[in-house]
């Protein structure tokens, strides 16, 4: 049992760096060129850029979210680190075993309520 959750904890570190270098990645882009492209988290579902009725507002509307989405990732990542290989003791306690999953999924949990406010605001 011991394996598995070691798989798991690499998991949930390759899940958040990745997320949170992507979700940053795409916030940088769409900075600068300020147009949509596809993108896997950008976009709600079945929604296609093509169809969005004001990408410069929706544009301006994701890309802060987009920050605070990568930012509280990595930041989360950093923590999952800290806590589970380095194994700093204030983070080996509750912390460390309920709060940041549960943070983990308050952050995407809120994104997706983000994503399905794009559908209606701007699709």
């Amino acid at each position: 049992m011991q394996g598995f959750s070691e798989l798991l904890d690499y998991l949930l570190t390759a899940m958040l760096a990745g997320l949170g270098v992507y979700a940053l990645y795409t916030a940088i882009r769409l900075y600068h060129q300020f147009t949509l492209f596809d993108n896997r988290i950008l976009y709600p579902a079945n929604c296609k850029p093509k169809d969005c009725r004001d990408p410069g507002a929706f544009i301006l509307y994701i890309v802060p979210r987009l920050w605070i989405l990568g930012g509280l990732c990595l930041i989360l990542c950093v923590l999952t680190v800290l806590a589970v290989f380095v194994k700093v003791s204030f983070l080996q306690n509750w912390f460390g075993i309920y709060v940041l999953p549960f943070l983990g999924f308050v952050v995407l949990a809120w994104y997706v309520w983000v994503n399905a406010r794009c559908a209606k605001k701007f699709w």
